[in-house]
Formats: C-alpha cells, sequence, structure tokens
C-alpha cells in the first residue's frame, strides 16, 4: 500500500486468479477519499505472464508516480508497471521486466528515494542470494542485478534515508532452526554494498491455519525522519519465539544499521498465544507505530486478529495495544489458494480499511473473511484470503 495525499493504491495476491480466466493473481484497488471507500482495479495492463505468481509490492515517488510490481514468467523475473492519478482511478503503463532470467525469483520488494525519484528493487533468487536493481527513468529501464553479501535469504525490505544511503534487511537462515535478520546498505546507489550486520537471532514457530507452517520472520523496517529528538533512528520490526513464545518485537539502531538495541517487546498481553507479522512506521512526530497479527483473544486456535501498538518514545516502550479488527478471522476455515502471509500491510488512518475483492463483486471493495476499523497506510503491501471464489461468479 503507498499514499500521496488522499490517493491510496494497495495490491494484494489475487485468488481470482487461479479461477478466473481474465485474472491473474495480482490485483489492486484504490482510494481518492483517503481510505473511506476503494474501487477494485482489476487486472494490470499486459496479459497474465507478467503477474503470473502475486507477491506485489507498491510504492509512490516524490511527484505522485506510483509503482506496482510483482512476480512473472512463473518465478523467472519480476514486472512493474508505473501508475499516473487520472481523474477517474490511476492509468498504468504496460510493465516492464526490472529483471529476468534466474528461476526461483521471489519476494521482491520496492523503495523510492523521495530526493530523487529512483526506484530501487530487492528480491531473492531461490532464498540462496539477494539481489537489488535500480531505474533512474521512473522504472522504464533497470540496472543489471548487484549481488549483495552473503549469507543469501528471503524477504528483502529496502529503505532509503534522508541522505540516499540505501538500507536491505533480509532474513538469513530459513526455514531452517537457526535464523536471524541481517542488514547491509549501500552509498553509491546500490553499486556495492557494505558487510552484513546482525540484526538479531529470530527462533521460528508455526503458525495453526497457515498452510506452510512457519509464518517466515520478514523484517519490517522505518526510518524516523521527523526532525526530533530520534531523526534518523532505524527501527526493525519482527516476531520471534527466542522468549518461548511468538511475539512481536522492534528492536532499534542509532548508528546506521552497525549495532542494535535489545528487542522490545510490542504486544502487552500476558497470555501464551502468539503475536506475529508485525509492521512498522514512523510519523511526521516521531511515534513509532505498529500493527501484527495476534490471537490473544484465542489462544490455541487459528483464530486471528489485528492489534495495534505505538510508541512516543522511540520504541522504549509501547501503549496499551489497541484491537483493530472488529471481527476475527478463522484461518484453519478459510478457503483460499493463496494464503494469508506475513507482509501483510495495514493502514494507520482515521478513516475505514479496504476489505479484500471477490469475483461476484467487480466494483466496490467488499469484505472477504475480515473486518477493520481504520489506522493510515505506512507499507506497500496487502494480502488478501477470500473463502467467496467460485468459476461461477467470475466478472471481466
Amino acid at each position: 500500500m503507498a499514499v500521496y495525499g488522499d490517493v491510496i493504491v494497495a495490491a494484494f495476491n489475487d485468488s481470482r486468479g487461479f479461477y478466473c480466466p481474465s485474472h491473474s493473481t495480482v490485483g489492486w484497488a484504490f482510494s481518492f477519499d483517503g481510505g473511506q471507500t476503494f474501487t477494485d482495479g482489476g487486472t494490470l495492463p499486459g496479459g497474465l505472464t507478467p503477474w503470473s505468481n502475486g507477491d506485489p509490492w507498491v510504492a509512490v515517488g516524490p511527484d505522485g508516480t506510483f509503482y506496482v510490481s510483482g512476480i512473472s514468467n512463473n518465478f523467472r523475473g519480476m514486472s512493474i508497471s508505473r501508475g499516473t492519478i487520472t481523474a477517474d482511478g490511476i492509468s498504468w503503463t504496460d510493465p516492464v521486466q526490472a529483471t529476468f532470467g534466474s528461476n526461483g525469483t521471489d519476494k521482491e520488494a520496492l523503495a523510492v528515494d523521495q530526493n530523487t525519484g529512483s526506484v530501487y528493487m530487492a528480491y531473492d533468487v531461490n532464498n540462496s542470494r539477494v539481489e537489488l536493481v535500480r531505474s533512474d527513468d521512473q522504472a522504464a529501464t533497470w540496472t543489471t542485478p548487484t549481488v549483495l553479501p552473503p549469507p543469501g535469504g528471503i524477504g528483502s525490505f529496502p529503505i532509503i534515508d534522508a541522505n540516499g544511503r540505501l538500507y536491505v534487511m533480509w532474513l538469513a537462515g530459513w526455514p531452517s532452526g537457526n535464523q536471524r535478520l541481517v542488514v547491509s546498505f549501500s552509498d553509491d546507489f546500490g553499486q556495492t554494498f557494505s558487510p552484513i550486520s546482525d540484526i538479531s537471532p529470530v527462533c521460528p514457530f508455526n503458525v495453526a491455519g497457515f498452510s506452510r507452517g512457519q509464518v517466515p520472520a520478514f523484517p519490517s523496517a522505518a526510518i524516523d525522519r521527523s526532525g526530533g529528538p530520534m531523526d534518523g533512528r532505524l527501527y526493525v520490526a519482527f516476531h520471534s519465539a527466542c522468549a518461548g513464545v511468538g511475539n512481536a518485537y522492534l528492536t532499534s539502531s542509532d548508528d546506521g544499521g552497525q549495532t542494535w538495541s535489545e528487542p522490545t517487546t510490542m504486544n502487552d498481553d500476558a497470555t501464551t498465544a502468539i503475536h506475529y507479522s508485525p509492521n512498522v512506521s514512523v510519523d511526521d512526530l516521531g511515534n513509532v507505530s505498529v500493527f501484527f497479527y495476534d490471537r490473544r483473544d484465542n489462544p490455541g486456535s487459528s483464530t486471528t486478529d489485528v492489534y495495534f501498538a505505538q510508541s512516543t518514545d522511540g520504541g522504549a516502550t509501547f501503549g496499551p495495544n489497541v484491537r483493530v479488527t472488529e471481527v476475527a478471522t478463522t484461518w484453519g476455515a478459510t478457503a483460499s489458494d493463496i494464503t494469508q502471509t506475513s507482509r501483510q500491510t495495514w493502514a494507520i488512518t482515521s478513516h475505514r480499511s479496504a476489505w479484500g475483492p471477490t469475483c461476484s463483486s467487480p466494483g466496490r471493495m467488499v469484505a472477504a473473511g475480515i473486518r477493520m476499523r481504520i489506522l493510515r497506510a505506512c507499507r506497500p503491501r496487502l494480502w488478501v484470503r477470500s473463502n467467496l471464489l467460485s468459476r461461477s461468479n467470475c466478472y471481466q
């Protein structure tokens, strides 16, 4: 999910791609009223092959140009389109291949330099290496891939500070029992990268109702640009069970990612329930806001809510957690070809959030297994599960 003024663009894995002949597995939607309502955008231009395998990411540049990316050609490349705001929606260009040729290309993520407009894409290849490409012409052409330092991994997250330093965080060691979050940075626009620094060890755990067992502890990163006392601080949110139960954690760095603070637990309950897949953002006042999946209300089950936590002291402490979802989702009872994963995006505003689309509702986004109270866009990815899909209710 990405935001420019009152315009919000969200992208999601769309199960209609498995049922509806005219749909790819990348869906998208837009809002012109700050998230009060969303319109389903349907299938992106270019046909189905460039958007064949989902995992979309959305970002926006300093001039309001939107970008949407996704896995193409059966995990052999990454497509990206440029979007322009029009009177009645978003006009997307035909996709180009930001990278192509490596089998097992997966889990791309975008970052746009808000000073130069350059677009960066990080991704992994077979969980064995992390690569990065850059475009300086609004995603029209791309550099050859730069391979980041070992170890390889998955779930790379690029982010750029106010001085143009590019950081890439990722999860190394998945799906083994020896996992850790690492970071590397570049001061020459992604041409070379520093040796990695460790962020935190990760102790994995399985999530009931998730068809792939472990939900990977992909990092979510944010930078304080408030001009306040924590200006420039790097934050990374993740989940881990090193304390014996799956908790949501936040760690920070004040020295460019070289060293990291002792992780702070963000969930404030005393249950043995799991909390996972946190996503972090920092607002203009330096407040640190985090959303995460949470099962405190139904421990030991697959029934899942979303909770919110906020820190006003640079992540040292968090206020009382707030439940965001009005109705919980029972993951074990929701049928979907694309299971919900840990790269969920939540909006942090005062409006109402987007619902997931179904084949039977072409115009307006409707609830698909989860309802939420609203909050404001902090991260460019939205994943959708729906049990309302069938071949008989596909629409064009």
